[in-house]
This record gives structure tokens, C-alpha cells and sequence, in this order.
């Protein structure tokens, strides 16, 4: 919320009509106003006049306010940068590394007072549209400024576009949410913005303020200006969170994911949202939040998503469960999902994965039992070439080498390509050796 004093600011630079460029004219950069833009101007103050207590006339105002204290922050912002003092930018009387550093700060600091709607009660249509273009023409007049100012400097040599791109964007991200960004708002940009190489930097900072829908739309715009290929949403977002991980901003990616999931599932696009949410659970499981990951498979799990994402989302839950060390979870939920209409074919895996949490939790008969039933239901898998070797080992430990080796034979026989195979050889030689020196 605003404090009481910017409140008597707003009220009062709503009241008198003095919405002016100070900061602009001090800054040296002329904007033009167009007729369109004074009549919505002398309509808002005939409003602001006659009902400063409508709540959509005082919450304009108040934006309106917010926005002149923001634009000469930025400003400033820009100003320091063409010092190029040695502490970095300024925000006010913080210093930040870089101009995306700084703009994400301000975003921060004004993103939820600013992107509050204009309250609607007691105001007509046509008041509320009224107010909803007089803010947006401020917007649009304020971050064509501060674009002039930062093509200035840049062409200056004083700043750098990388610096100076985040910091003319942050106005108009202050008043479009992720979500609704469209591709009019890109073409709203100042020209100097919507160069392709200015783009290509916009994109990243929209990435890494988390805000993907923004970026795609930016993405596309550049590559409409270099003839490339149209971009397809999905496939995007999905690129772009593994370009984010690759630059170690996990929380950029883990945000891009779950935009795409939410928008494919608004679609009813499950198949997307499934691909998203596996790559969300990847990203968990590198930055080591194996549990974060097993909870992105049950909503996998529990949601309206087909047969074969369910099953892929049941092993995968198991295996971060596993990897956490949540062995009972593990045997618990294994025999659960095996009595599922959706398991098929994977019944065999999550029972092999049922009997190893067993065998770590030295559950011996729990272990056995589930030993016995998966041999004897699928003794051709090549999973039981793992649990036969187990029965092999405990003939061995008995002294019952015979039955062992028999069991060594059957393993490499029947499954030649198992891991334990070559084991299972070497043991079968040391036995022959032993049984025939018995004998």
C-alpha cells in the first residue's frame, strides 16, 4: 500500500492537473504528448475533480504517483550508470552490480503495489476505461523517456545496452502482468528496444525476472525480424528453463516450467503439462531437492493425465523417494501402485523396486515373500536376474554350493546381458574348482 503521505501526493497531483515531466525535462528528453493523450488527460482530471473519493479514481492517481517516483529512480539509475561509478547502479540508495540487477530490484520493491487492479466499485464503464488509458498512456510516455535517455547513453558509449535494456523495461512490466503480455505490448516498445539485438537482452532479463510468457513473446518478435522460423509456446519454455539451468538460475527455470505446465493443463493440453512437470522434477533432482521432485510425480499421480505418463510419474516418484532414503514411503507406495488399473506394464519394476527397499530396510521376510511372488510371475524379466542372484548367495552363505551353482548357470543362461552375468561367471569358476576339490 501507499503511505499516507504518497497517498496526499497522488490526491493532490490528480486534484491540480500537475502530472508533468519534471523529471523527463531535467533529464534533457522532450516527449511529445498526442491529442488522444490530452484529452484522456483533461477527462482524468475532470474525473479526479469531481470524485477523488471513487476508489478507481484515487487508485489511478496513486499509480500515476507511484510510477513519476519510479521513472526517476530509473533515471537516476541511468544517470549513474553513465558516470560509470565504480560501486555498479543505483536504485535510490542502493547500489546493484548491473542494470539487471538493479531492475530486477525495482521490480521487486513496486511489482505489487503497482500491479494491483484499479478497484471497480461504483465507477461506470466508461470512467473506468477512461482512467485504465490515461494510466496507460503515462506508461507508455514514461518508458519511452527513459528508453530515450538509455539510446542516449548508449550511443554515448557512457552505458551499456546490456545495462540499460532491463532498466527501460521495468516500466512497462510494472503495468502488464506475465500472463498477459501479448504481442501489441512488444510492438508498444520503443523502436530502439525492439532492435533485435536489444530484444535478444530483453529476453534474457524477462527469463531471469521470471517472467517466460514475457520472454517468448520477445523471442519471437526478434526472430520475425531475422526471418527465422516461428516459435511454438511449449517447445520454448521448455529450451528456455534448460538454458536458464545450464546458467544456474533454478528458480528462473523452475518458474518458466510450471508457466508452461499451468498454461498447457488451462488448455488441457496434458501431454505438455507432463513433459513440463518431468523437466520440473529433473531440475529439482540436479539442484539435489530429490524430495521436491518426487512431490511434482504425484501430481502427475493424482491428475487427469493418460496410462503411460502415470506410469513413467510412478517409477519416477520411487526412485527419488529411493535416492532420499524414504525406503518405507518406497514399499509402501510400490505396493499401492501395483494394484493399480494403470500400472500394466510396469508392475514388474515397481515390484523390483519394492523388494530392493525391502533388502536396504533388512526386511528378510517381507523381502523374500516378494522375491518369491516375482519369480514366479515373471521369471523371464530380466529384472529377476538381480533377485536370483540373491537366492544364489543365500545357497552360498548355507555352504550349498551345488544349488548355488546351479542358480549361477540358470543366470548367466538366461540372461547373458544382465549386469550380475559376469559376476555370476567368475563365481560359477571358483565353485566348479571348490565342489570338484570337495569331491
Amino acid at each position: 500500500m501507499l503511505t499516507p503521505t504518497r497517498k496526499r501526493k497522488a490526491r493532490a497531483l490528480a486534484l491540480t492537473g500537475l502530472c508533468c515531466c519534471v523529471v523527463a525535462a531535467a533529464a534533457g528528453v522532450f516527449v511529445a504528448v498526442a491529442p488522444g493523450q490530452r484529452r484522456l488527460e483533461r477527462r482524468f482530471h475532470e474525473l479526479a475533480a469531481g470524485r477523488p473519493e471513487v476508489p478507481a479514481v484515487s487508485g489511478c492517481a496513486q499509480k500515476v504517483e507511484l510510477l513519476e517516483e519510479v521513472c526517476g529512480l530509473l533515471l537516476d539509475s541511468l544517470a549513474s550508470e553513465g558516470e560509470s561509478r565504480p560501486g555498479g547502479i543505483s536504485l535510490g540508495d542502493e547500489w546493484y552490480p548491473d542494470g539487471a540487477a538493479c531492475a530486477y530490484a525495482c521490480l521487486e520493491k513496486y511489482g505489487a503495489e503497482f500491479g494491483s487492479a484499479i478497484p471497480e466499485a461504483d465507477t461506470p464503464p466508461e470512467d473506468l476505461k477512461v482512467l485504465r488509458g490515461y494510466l496507460r498512456s503515462r506508461v507508455d510516455r514514461a518508458g519511452r523517456r527513459l528508453c530515450e535517455r538509455g539510446r542516449r547513453l548508449a550511443e554515448e558509449g557512457a552505458a551499456k545496452p546490456a545495462d540499460i535494456v532491463p532498466i527501460c523495461l521495468v516500466v512497462p512490466f510494472l503495468l502488464t502482468r506475465d500472463r498477459e503480455w501479448t504481442p501489441d505490448r512488444t510492438r508498444e516498445l520503443p523502436t530502439w528496444l525492439k532492435r533485435p539485438e536489444q530484444l535478444d537482452r530483453g529476453e534474457w532479463f524477462a527469463l531471469a525476472a521470471r517472467r517466460p510468457v514475457t520472454a517468448y513473446h520477445l523471442a519471437a518478435a526478434r526472430g520475425q525480424a531475422r526471418g527465422e522460423r516461428g516459435l511454438e509456446m511449449m517447445a520454448y519454455l521448455r529450451d528456455a528453463s534448460e538454458r536458464l539451468v545450464r546458467a544456474a538460475e533454478f528458480n528462473a527455470a523452475i518458474h518458466c516450467l510450471r508457466t508452461g505446465a499451468s498454461l498447457a493443463e488451462s488448455g488441457d493440453d496434458y501431454s505438455a503439462a507432463a513433459g513440463m512437470r518431468f523437466q520440473l522434477a529433473e531440475v529439482f533432482d540436479q539442484m539435489g531437492q530429490t524430495m521436491l521432485a518426487a512431490e511434482e510425480m504425484r501430481t502427475l499421480l493424482e491428475g487427469p493425465y493418460d496410462a503411460e505418463d502415470w506410469r513413467r510419474a510412478a517409477l519416477l516418484r520411487l526412485k527419488y523417494l529411493f535416492k532420499a532414503s524414504e525406503y518405507a514411503a518406497v514399499v509402501e507406495e510400490a505396493r499401492e501402485y501395483c494394484g493399480k488399473a494403470e500400472a500394466g506394464e510396469s508392475v514388474p519394476s515397481l515390484c523390483y523396486i519394492q523388494w530392493v527397499a525391502e533388502v536396504k530396510q533388512e526386511r528378510v521376510e517381507e523381502a523374500r515373500k516378494t522375491r518369491e511372488d516375482f519369480l514366479a510371475r515373471f521369471p523371464l524379466n530380466p529384472l529377476a536376474a538381480d533377485m536370483e542372484f540373491a537366492v544364489a548367495m543365500e545357497h552360498l552363505s548355507k555352504g550349498e554350493y551345488e544349488q548355488g551353482l546351479e542358480v549361477l548357470e540358470h543366470i548367466t543362461q538366461q540372461f547373458p546381458d544382465a549386469k550380475v552375468s559376469e559376476r555370476s561367471s567368475e563365481l560359477i569358476e571358483r565353485l566348479r574348482k571348490t565342489v570338484q576339490s570337495d569331491r
